[in-house]
C-alpha cells in the first residue's frame, strides 16, 4: 500500500515536470525572416546558396520596392517586425535610415547578411561604447 502511495506520488510529481516543460517550449523566442510578406525560417538560411530546396523566387534578385525584413516571435505573439524595403539604386534602406547595399545580391544572400547583421547587434560580445 506505502508503495503504490509513493509511486502514485512519484509518477504525479513527474507528470508535472513534464507539463511545465511543454507550455515553457510554447514560450520559445524565434525569429522568422520576410521577403515580401513571406515568412522563411532562420534555419533555411543556414543552407548554401545552391542547395536545391532555396525557393526559387530567393533565387533571384531584388526589384525597387521589394519587402524585406524580419519578425520576432515568443510563442505565437509577434514581439518585434521590421522591415525595409529595396531602394532604386540597390540599398535595402529601414525605416530609421539604417541599411545597406543589396547589389548584385539574389535575396537568399541579403536575408543571410540580414541574419549574420542581427547575431551581430544581438552578441554577448560587444560590450558598450565609452
Amino acid at each position: 500500500m506505502i508503495k503504490s502511495i509513493l509511486f502514485s506520488i512519484l509518477f504525479t510529481l513527474s507528470s508535472m515536470c513534464i507539463v511545465g516543460e511543454t507550455i515553457a517550449t510554447e514560450e520559445i523566442d524565434r525569429i522568422v525572416f520576410i521577403y515580401n510578406g513571406q515568412e522563411y525560417s532562420s534555419n533555411m538560411l543556414e543552407r548554401s546558396h545552391d542547395d536545391q530546396e532555396i525557393p526559387i523566387e530567393l533565387r533571384e534578385n531584388p526589384q525597387p520596392g521589394d519587402s524585406i525584413g524580419y519578425r520576432r516571435y515568443m510563442g505565437t505573439k509577434i514581439t518585434e517586425d521590421v522591415s525595409g524595403s529595396v531602394t532604386k539604386d540597390g540599398q535595402v534602406t529601414f525605416p530609421n535610415g539604417v541599411g545597406f547595399s543589396a547589389k548584385k545580391k539574389t535575396i537568399f544572400e541579403i536575408l543571410q547578411r540580414l541574419k549574420a547583421n542581427l547575431i551581430l547587434l544581438h552578441s554577448q560580445n560587444i560590450g558598450y561604447i565609452k
